[in-house]
């Protein structure tokens, strides 16, 4: 905080980047910063639903912030739900308006289109869920380590999966309204997939194989004996898609002697 970049936290919904924010922006009023110079946009209200374009944000902002001259701050959730944002963000930064921190689902807000739209003028901050140390400790009071384990492998490190009981009924279908709005709405909608029954079979084998070595030609040998034509090239950008909206990482493989 209170340097010359924009901060970006980058994640799949519901990993709990507004939470973040609002720890920082709690952490700024302790210090003694006033409310008036904190402005916070979420984009997942429909209190802000009237800031549309870049030029709707920096209007408000400007605004809002007016006659104001202590050090100033905007936090906006979601920034990707208003278009051409960046042409705001990048004009705050240079008329040193505030200290700016914006959040984005990774499916919207990729690491190369970054770096073309705010050329070098941020840093990024990667949310990932709950390791199962953190798990734990939303678990508190629990001293059956290897059954949290369990839970841990079966439902995952959501934040959100704390506030419900965990029964397999409720945070499957939790989960599944997450996964169904990463993959169904932000990956198609965003990379404009046309054949989303294909995308699905392909989602579905994925992982149905977590954990088995595979190869895109052997994906689509896999659906050209099931009479469906997928080019291997069409394979390899879909599984770049669910990677990127679901923040997978490849990890190098490891070979024990």
């Amino acid at each position: 905080m209170d340097k010359p970049v924009i901060k970006v936290l980058k994640g799949m919904r519901r990993v709990g980047k507004s939470v973040l924010m609002q720890l920082q922006m709690e952490k700024l009023l302790a210090s003694g910063i006033d409310q008036s110079n904190i402005l916070y946009i979420n984009k997942e209200s429909l209190e802000f639903e009237f800031i549309k374009t870049y030029s709707d944000l920096y209007l408000y902002a400007k605004n809002y912030f007016k006659g104001k001259a202590a050090q100033k701050y905007i936090f906006i959730d979601e920034v990707q739900e208003i278009a051409e944002w960046e042409k705001a963000i990048t004009s705050f930064l240079s008329e040193h308006l505030a200290d700016i921190v914006i959040s984005g689902s990774n499916a919207r807000l990729l690491s190369s289109e970054l770096a073309t739209l705010l050329s070098g003028r941020y840093v990024e901050i990667t949310v990932h869920p709950l390791t199962f140390r953190e798990f734990l400790l939303f678990r508190k009071g629990s001293s059956h380590i290897e059954w949290e384990f369990k839970n841990y492998l079966k439902y995952g490190g959501l934040p959100g999966l704390h506030q419900l009981p965990l029964s397999d009924e409720v945070i499957f279908n939790y989960l599944n309204s997450i996964l169904n709005t990463i993959l169904y709405r932000d990956v198609i909608t965003r990379h404009k997939i046309r054949d989303a029954s294909v995308f699905d079979k392909i989602v579905r084998y994925v992982f149905d194989n977590i954990g088995n070595i595979t190869s895109a030609k052997r994906i689509a040998d896999y659906f050209k004996s099931q009479r469906i034509k997928v080019s291997v090239d069409t394979i390899l950008n879909y599984i770049n898609y669910i990677e990127q909206g679901l923040l997978i990482e490849r990890l190098p493989r490891i070979h024990y002697h």
